[in-house]
């Protein structure tokens, strides 16, 4: 959470409240992220961590000698899908449309 309130507290300094409305707009769409939606998916997440390692430790203990084996599969797994999640947001939405 340390690492999130950072990364707004940087870009927030590009943030004035006495520019114009649309100026402000364009500003705040750079940093507008619904934690509404985020907070929970990131919970979801890890409760999904959590019962896939419980499920599976004795079957990769096992199986791989290692416990954690299928958590740190699905783990790089979950990292790979925020990258892309970011990513996707950075993209705009009339992207390869013509009108």
């Amino acid at each position: 959470m340390v690492i999130v309130e950072m990364f707004f507290a940087m870009r927030l300094k590009h943030f004035n409240m006495k520019q114009e409305p649309r100026a402000r707009w364009r500003a705040y769409q750079n940093i507008s992220y619904d934690f509404r939606l985020i907070l929970p998916m990131l919970i979801l997440i890890g409760i999904g961590l959590l019962m896939i390692y419980s499920a599976t430790s004795t079957i990769a203990l096992n199986r791989y000698h290692n416990d954690a084996y299928y958590l740190i599969k699905q783990t790089i797994w979950a990292g790979i899908g925020l990258i892309c999640m970011v990513i996707a947001r950075k993209i705009r939405t009339g992207f390869g449309f013509t009108h």
